[in-house]
């Protein structure tokens, strides 16, 4: 496992292994559900085992140069595609970078770093509220290149909801290449929030629903010094978020 710390979701587990195993993986995938479900964290690692060199069962290694390039998030087959701040106005052809101040990119480099560590972590820039028509722009030039890595590249997108918003013109830009991608590359499109992804997005995409989390598996991943009757509470306040029962 690339994670040590994720609670498997069994059913995207087991549909995942018999891409591997019968070496038809889909083009995209939509994951969609509950904050705190672990979704992002099943994003990272399916693009991990994709990429692994030294799968052990088609599950990641966790060690091999691939899985460590990843661990450090400086594998050049993933990328990475989620909402920015727009505080600076850019032009047509700007990195979205540009568009990020110097505390958005330390920020940034945190959020990465806190990602690899704890699958459920939140991947958020403050203020960052849609996807840049500026990120797709650029993911289409990038696609298309070769890199010296063998294997797949993964386009990881999350909060994909705000390809919608505040309006559609990233999440129309983005459909051509959704339907036809280049070979061995696969979106991965990650939500909270499935109804406010436009029909022709969910319609491109294999979709995967995961549930929240039961009071059961919460509690069996979790310590057991915390008082029975108080997680009981937080898994019903929280309705299963993970991320926010664990911080609090």
């Amino acid at each position: 496992m690339f994670y040590n710390n994720l609670i498997i979701n069994n059913n995207f587990n087991t549909l995942t292994k018999n891409y591997l195993k019968k070496n038809k993986v889909p083009h995209a995938i939509l994951l969609y559900g509950n904050s705190g479900s672990g979704k992002e964290g099943h994003a990272i690692e399916l693009a991990a085992k994709l990429n692994c060199k030294s799968k052990i069962d088609f599950e990641a290694c966790g060690n091999c140069h691939s899985c460590i390039q990843l661990k450090s998030m400086q594998h050049p087959n993933v990328h990475f595609i989620f909402p920015y701040p727009k505080r600076n106005s850019i032009s047509k052809n700007d990195h979205p970078y540009k568009t990020l101040n110097s505390k958005d990119l330390d920020d940034l480099i945190n959020i990465k770093k806190t990602k690899i560590l704890d699958p459920y972590s939140e991947f958020k820039l403050k203020n960052a509220n849609t996807i840049l028509i500026n990120s797709i722009r650029l993911l289409k030039k990038e696609i298309y290149n070769t890199t010296i890595e063998e294997g797949w590249k993964i386009i990881l997108i999350f909060e994909a909801d705000k390809l919608c918003y505040p309006n559609t013109e990233s999440a129309n830009s983005l459909l051509k290449i959704l339907e036809e991608p280049p070979e061995n590359t696969l979106f991965i499109l990650v939500t909270n929030k499935y109804n406010n992804i436009i029909s022709t997005i969910k319609s491109r995409c294999q979709k995967i629903f995961f549930p929240r989390l039961s009071f059961k598996t919460i509690q069996k991943n979790l310590s057991k010094d915390i008082d029975h009757n108080s997680l009981k509470l937080l898994t019903k306040i929280f309705k299963g978020d993970y991320k926010l029962i664990t911080k609090i």
